[in-house]
């Protein structure tokens, strides 16, 4: 049974407070996808997509701003899991499959990274900075923490 949901704002993860649940994200079948950050993700409205390579000097992460993570796995809406028996009768080109990553317990957070709980959409947290850092800056701590293949889910369209 999942745990309920805590108080948004409440740290999960901390130098000082231990990652007692997992956090899921989507990702590719080789890695989480938590090396790049979206302009969206830190409050730039007038930029569409990810920040580029070359641009992480140039913009700077608050806290609240950061990686989306989630405490369940969370089918994208229009979309369905479908079962290994029902996938057969689904055509390939209908089904599409979210690999789900998973941060590792008992692995300490780097200085400067906190998780925080928003709630917003229910069950989404923060993997956010404690303080104001350079993209640059808040990516070289991201790439210190420890991802996992939690599973694969098969899901196709609602039709």
């Amino acid at each position: 049974m999942p745990l309920p949901f805590p108080a948004p704002g409440t740290v999960l993860w901390a130098v000082d407070t231990d990652l007692e649940r997992d956090v899921f994200r989507s990702g590719a079948a080789t890695k989480p996808n938590v090396e790049y950050l979206r302009f969206g993700d830190i409050g730039v409205s007038e930029e569409d997509g990810r920040i580029p390579y070359d641009q992480c000097d140039k913009f700077m992460v608050d806290p609240g701003q950061g990686i989306s993570l989630f405490l369940e796995r969370m089918i994208p809406e229009g979309l369905v899991v479908v079962d290994t028996a029902s996938a057969k009768n689904i055509g390939k080109k209908a089904q599409k499959k979210i690999h789900w990553w998973g941060v590792d317990q008992n692995h300490p957070i780097p200085v400067g990274l906190q998780l925080v709980y928003d709630g917003q959409p229910p069950g989404h947290c923060i993997l956010s900075v404690t303080r104001k850092m350079p993209v640059s800056a808040f990516l070289s701590l991201v790439a210190q923490v420890p991802f996992s293949l939690r599973g694969i889910d098969l899901v196709t369209p609602i039709y």
